[in-house]
C-alpha cells in the first residue's frame, strides 16, 4: 500500500514538474526582434501568426493569457520577445505600425502628404525630408507609429542605399531617371527616353521636360500655401513652361535641373546608368492613344504631333 502510495505521489510529482516545465518553456522569450505581424482581429489566427514568426512558442498559451473576449484589433503591430507578458500587453494597446506604399515616381511632397493622411506631421516629413529628393526609395514599408519624421526620412534612405548599391547611380543618373520616372508610361520607353535626353545633353539641346516645370511650380506652391493643401503633378497650361522661373525649369535654363524631381525606381535608375546604341532621336512624345512617338529633328516632332495627336496627360 505504502509502496503504491509513493509511486502514485512520483507519478503525480513528475506530471507537476513536466507541466511546469512545459509552461516555463513556452512562456520564457524567444528573442525575436520586431517581427511584424497582421491582425484581421481573430485571437486564434493571430496566435498562429505569432508562433511562425518565432515571437512565442505556444499559440495555446498566448490565448490562455489573453483573456479577453474580443481579438486583438485589425492592424499591424510590432512585437518582440521580451516576455509573453509583455507581447500580450502591447498588443492589448492596439496596432503599433503604419502600413505605408509609395510608388515610383512620388515626390517628397507626395511622400509628406501620404504620411500626413496617416498620422504625421506632413509639414515635419517635409523638413526632414529636404535635399533627399530621389533617395527615398519607393517601396512598401512598415513604420513604427512611435517614429520621428527623421527616423521615417532614414528608413527610406538607407533602403535606396541598400537597394542601389550594385548599381552604383551618380547624382546625375539619379537626376535623369528621376525624369524618365515621371516621362515614361511602361518599361519598355524607360532606356529611350533616358537616351533622348542625354542626345540633347551632348549637342548643348534644353531638355524641355514637363515634369521638370510641374515640380518647379509645385516647391513654389509649398512655399506659399500648406502642404494639405496643394496637388502636385497637375497638368501644365499653356504658356506656363515660360512663366515658371526655377533653376528647376528645363524649358528656361540648359542642363539638368539642380536635383532630382522625384524619388525613381530601380528600373529608371537602371534605364538611366544605360544608353541605347544607335538610338540618335532628340525628341518624343506621347500622342493620343499614349503611343510614345520619336523623331530625330523638330519638323518631323511637329509632323508626327499634326498625324497623331498628343496625350492628355
Amino acid at each position: 500500500m505504502k509502496k503504491t502510495f509513493l509511486i502514485t505521489a512520483g507519478a503525480l510529482l513528475f506530471l507537476i514538474l513536466g507541466v511546469l516545465l512545459t509552461l516555463y518553456f513556452n512562456i520564457k522569450p524567444t528573442g525575436a526582434k520586431d517581427e511584424i505581424i497582421e491582425s484581421s482581429g481573430d485571437i486564434g489566427k493571430f496566435s498562429v501568426s505569432l508562433a511562425q514568426k518565432g515571437v512565442i512558442r505556444s499559440p495555446l498559451i498566448f490565448r490562455l493569457m489573453w483573456r479577453g473576449e474580443e481579438g486583438p484589433k485589425e492592424g499591424y503591430y510590432t512585437v518582440s520577445g521580451a516576455s509573453l507578458r509583455s507581447i500580450v500587453a502591447t498588443v492589448k494597446g492596439g496596432p503599433n505600425v503604419t502600413k505605408v506604399t509609395f510608388p515610383e515616381g512620388f515626390s517628397l511632397a507626395q511622400i509628406a502628404q501620404r504620411l500626413g493622411n496617416r498620422g504625421w506631421e506632413s509639414e515635419e516629413i517635409y523638413k526632414a525630408g529636404e535635399g533627399k529628393e530621389g533617395k527615398l526609395f519607393p517601396d512598401t514599408y512598415f513604420f513604427k507609429n512611435s517614429a520621428s519624421a527623421e527616423e521615417v526620412i532614414s528608413i527610406l534612405t538607407n533602403n535606396f542605399e541598400a537597394r542601389t548599391k550594385n548599381i552604383a547611380p551618380s547624382e546625375q543618373d539619379i537626376i535623369i531617371a528621376s525624369i524618365v520616372e515621371r516621362e515614361a508610361k511602361n518599361d519598355e520607353e524607360r532606356l529611350k527616353i533616358a537616351t533622348v535626353y542625354k542626345n540633347r545633353l551632348k549637342v548643348g539641346m534644353k531638355l524641355e521636360s514637363d515634369p521638370t516645370v510641374q515640380y518647379a511650380r509645385d516647391k513654389k506652391l509649398i512655399n506659399d500655401s500648406e502642404l494639405t493643401n496643394i496637388e502636385v503633378w497637375q497638368p501644365l497650361s499653356p504658356g506656363e513652361t515660360k512663366r515658371v522661373i526655377s533653376p528647376f525649369n528645363t524649358y528656361l535654363n540648359g542642363g539638368l535641373p539642380p536635383s532630382p524631381i522625384c524619388n525613381p525606381g530601380l528600373k529608371s535608375i537602371e534605364a538611366a546608368k544605360g544608353e541605347e546604341v544607335g538610338f540618335e532621336y532628340l525628341f518624343f512624345f506621347h500622342d493620343k492613344d499614349r503611343v510614345i512617338r520619336f523623331s530625330k529633328n523638330y519638323n518631323e516632332h511637329r509632323q508626327l504631333i499634326l498625324e497623331y495627336g498628343v496625350s492628355g496627360s
